[in-house]
């Protein structure tokens, strides 16, 4: 799974973040992610789990909205991620059992919670026999 990222903004300390206007402590570079509950995004995924760019591991900042969640991006090079890419979500780095273990659900909850929104293209030849599903955000 993955999900286009829409903008890529500077934040400033005290900058007010998702549901609830959790504050900035510091500046922060943030990326904003079409993707949200409404895209089948689990409950408290923001809070618990992490989103890929290659190997490199980030945190969400705030809760998932219904069409996006906020990544911090403080971390990667500036223009290293840029609007119209994408980060991974489910995938190599974080896999579904992952997920499903950190969220405390059952990892097939986890795919079968992805809807309509989620753009699916199969693979005939899939590696891992995973079926050749590969899900990304529409």
């Amino acid at each position: 799974m993955e999900a286009p990222v829409l903008a890529v903004r500077e934040l400033e300390a005290g900058s007010a973040i998702g549901y609830g206007g959790r504050r900035l402590e510091r500046a922060k570079r943030a990326a904003t992610l079409g993707l949200g509950y409404a895209d089948g995004l689990p409950e408290r995924f923001t809070q618990t789990c992490q989103a890929y760019v290659a190997d490199r591991a980030l945190d969400f900042l705030g809760s998932d909205s219904m069409t996006l969640s906020t990544l911090d991006i403080s971390t990667l090079p500036p223009g290293r991620l840029r609007r119209g890419q994408a980060v991974e979500i489910v995938g190599p780095y974080q896999d579904v059992n992952a997920v499903g273990h950190a969220l405390g659900i059952n990892p097939n909850r986890v795919l079968s919670s992805f809807g309509a929104r989620a753009a699916r293209r199969y693979h005939p030849a899939a590696p891992q026999g995973d079926g050749g599903a590969e899900w990304i955000s529409g």
